[in-house]
């Protein structure tokens, strides 16, 4: 199984949307050890126009 886990919040490690998915996401790996994630942080990784 394959996850895709992406953050956008502009406020970085301040964000709470970032601390409740990766939360949601490590739990998630947790029931399903064998879960393959996907990270994409549209901060540091924004997509051109």
């Amino acid at each position: 199984m394959q996850v895709l886990h992406i953050d956008s919040a502009i406020t970085g490690a301040a964000s709470v949307s970032r601390q409740l998915t990766a939360q949601t996401v490590a739990a998630w790996v947790a029931a399903h050890p064998g879960a393959q994630v996907q990270y994409l942080d549209l901060l540091a990784e924004a997509p051109g126009h």
